[in-house]
């Protein structure tokens, strides 16, 4: 049987698919895939520098790109926003400002919740042909 913080997970991510099944299949494709290559970019080049390229190709009212970007990033700040109970605004900077310990925790729970997103991702959103 899962666990509940698994279950609370699954849950975060499913309500976050499901926000974005609202949106035309370009974007769900786009985001889709960057929820698929998003944990590898986190291996590679660590949780900071992906969420710093994300933000930097991020435009809620940009192209479908830039919105799937917004998204990821937006989806990944809520979460760790649930998880440690917090509602700063400063998720950035919070990032940043970690020790090395905490940082691998929240990189762990980033890669957990992703883990989610890219399956219901995979099974609910349009896909590429």
């Amino acid at each position: 049987m899962a666990r509940p913080s698994e279950l609370n997970r699954a849950s975060r991510a499913l309500n976050k698919i499901n926000d974005i099944k609202s949106f035309p299949e370009p974007l769900q494709k786009k985001y889709s895939s960057y929820v698929k290559s998003a944990p590898s970019m986190i291996l590679i080049n660590g949780l900071g520098q992906s969420l710093a390229f994300w933000k930097t190709n991020a435009d809620q009212n940009g192209s479908d790109e830039k919105k799937a970007y917004y998204f990821l990033i937006n989806h990944i700040e809520h979460n760790y926003k649930e998880v440690n109970k917090c509602d700063s605004n400063l998720f950035f900077d919070v990032i940043n400002q970690m020790d090395s310990d905490q940082y691998r925790r929240i990189t762990n729970e980033t890669m957990e919740f992703l883990k989610w997103l890219k399956k219901f991702a995979t099974s609910e959103l349009a896909k590429e042909e």
